[in-house]
């Protein structure tokens, strides 16, 4: 498994306690994907998004290469969680962006109007 995914287990595994296997990293989760398990499969999909974006950067190393990714999935979660809050509340359904990305406040959670992530 790759080094930038075993960054994220510990939280991944908040999410659903199931290990975290080629078959998800791959394609996602298959079968019921609500809930928690649908956080998690947005992380996964992330991680694996940013990872294929920069699979030709050259980042001097491993020892370098890891927490340069990390930095990078950290930002593009927090950006994109961002914007889908603003699209929630410029339509009035901050509630519905809450059932869905802020499940007992593992990864993100919303306090007197503001976004708050937790990644």
């Amino acid at each position: 498994m790759c080094r930038v995914f075993k960054h994220f287990l510990t939280l991944l595994k908040l999410l659903d306690n199931s290990p975290l296997e080629l078959e998800e990293i791959i394609f996602g989760i298959t079968g019921d994907c609500k809930g928690l398990r649908r956080i998690r499969n947005y992380l996964t999909f992330n991680i694996k998004q940013i990872l294929f974006r920069n699979r030709n950067n050259d980042f001097g190393g491993a020892q370098s290469a890891v927490p340069a990714l990390v930095n990078k999935i950290r930002s593009y979660i927090i950006s994109d969680l961002t914007l889908k809050y603003h699209v929630y509340k410029y339509r009035n359904r901050v509630d519905v962006f809450e059932k869905i990305f802020c499940l007992n406040n593992i990864i993100a959670s919303v306090e007197n109007g503001c976004l708050l992530v937790n990644i």
